[in-house]
């Protein structure tokens, strides 16, 4: 074999390697978060943003994402657009149309109702306290035992409307780690729980028993965003600022080309 076929046939090779462009609509839930609060322009720098620039010129975006939703909020405000978009696109005629990927971010809101209800106002002011108040133990466990459910019923949900449309679920992040360390501890243990406590397992735990029982891929943010609050942080304290949303994007942007979605 003379060179120039060699290097002919490695070229050809290499072309059919590579992943066919994205076409149709990526498809956004959450809250805030996918809004892009905190954000310098949610349009160019959110993660969400950024995740639809990463996927190619022809991919539409539909963002439903918004701000202040919880888990149960999503399924009432979100979930029936979704599922009917997902269901309309993904069987008629024109594959140019179809949902070809989601991404969802839920429960920041679900933990923020006990934050500003129970920590601030002084009740469960850090772990210690908050682990011998039974009031903050309660509101910690209802929310956890409603949020798993609430999580799996979006997941059936979006698997009816298609069990094979890509679908990328995220942890949250602390915004507190290396900050103040009674919140960052409080946050830690609602995330991913701790041994010993009544929780040894948290928010996270779920995330990821659903994204396995649902075959939807996981993207791990928290540990990007470990010991990282005043460089990844909002002025507001709890939302990313522009850096942030880089680093949730590019967490994306690695899961799918890990999964084989884009090059």
């Amino acid at each position: 074999m003379t060179f120039i076929a060699l290097a002919l046939l490695v070229t050809a090779c290499g072309s059919s390697a590579q992943t066919k462009p994205l076409t149709g609509v990526y498809l956004a839930l959450g809250d805030s978060l996918s809004e892009g609060i905190g954000a310098s322009d949610a349009e160019e720098t959110s993660f969400v943003a950024l995740v639809h620039d990463g996927l190619g010129p022809n991919i539409e975006l539909m963002n439903l994402g918004a701000a202040g939703n919880t888990s149960r909020d999503l399924i009432d405000e979100q979930l029936d657009r979704a599922t009917d978009e997902i269901a309309t696109r993904n069987s008629d005629a024109n594959p140019e149309n179809d949902v070809a990927v989601i991404t969802l971010e839920i429960g920041g809101n679900d933990l923020l109702e006990i934050f500003f209800d129970l920590v601030l106002p002084g009740i469960c002011p850090n772990l210690e306290d908050g682990l011998n108040n039974p009031e903050c133990v309660q509101k910690v466990r209802e929310t956890l035992d409603t949020y798993g459910p609430n999580l799996d019923e979006v997941l059936t949900r979006l698997r009816e409307a298609d069990p094979d449309v890509p679908i990328f679920l995220l942890t949250l992040y602390n915004p507190f780690s290396g900050g103040t360390a009674a919140l960052d501890e409080l946050v830690e243990l609602a995330l991913e729980g701790r041994p010993d406590t009544p929780f040894p397992d948290g928010l996270h735990d779920i995330v990821r028993e659903q994204a396995e029982a649902h075959d939807a891929h996981l993207v791990e943010v928290y540990p990007d965003f470990e010991g990282k609050a005043r460089e990844y942080i909002a002025r507001d304290l709890i939302h990313p600022n522009d850096t942030g949303y880089r680093v949730m994007a590019d967490a994306v942007l690695k899961e799918m080309r890990d999964t084989g979605l884009i090059d």
